[in-house]
């Protein structure tokens, strides 16, 4: 994974603290970068190189917000854009469900994408 990937309040794998967030980004080349545990404050700081992408699973899209619909191909949506997991399409509702981007395959991918879209950023909901 490459830090240039990653936007601060991504969500990404340590293999020995399992979900941070990333707080901070000190050299997005080189370096290092800060994650915290969604229910601590303390940041650590951690290679990039210790950091793993979480693959978007159903788990995660019902965090985001998302509800399951349909049965074959199964769709996840927001009311506002649709997810299909089995193709890794992420299309708009409007537009006939026109397919925006394939091969969203990680957390981070789909909340960058979501924030390039609409500006806002998607968190995991209460």
């Amino acid at each position: 994974m490459k830090a240039s990937e990653l936007r601060i309040g991504n969500y990404v794998w340590e293999d020995y603290g399992g979900d941070y967030v990333v707080t901070s980004i000190h050299n997005k080349f080189f370096g290092t970068i800060g994650l915290t545990k969604p229910s601590f404050k303390t940041e650590g700081v951690y290679l990039v190189d210790e950091i793993k992408p979480i693959l978007l699973t159903e788990e995660w899209l019902l965090k985001f917000g998302f509800e399951p619909k349909g049965t074959e191909p199964i769709m996840f949506t927001n009311g506002r854009y649709n997810y299909f997991p089995s193709s890794k399409y992420f299309g708009n509702t409007r537009n006939n469900g026109g397919l925006i981007h394939s091969n969203v395959r990680h957390v981070h991918q789909l909340q960058n994408l979501y924030f390039a879209l609409t500006g806002e950023e998607l968190t995991i909901k209460e």
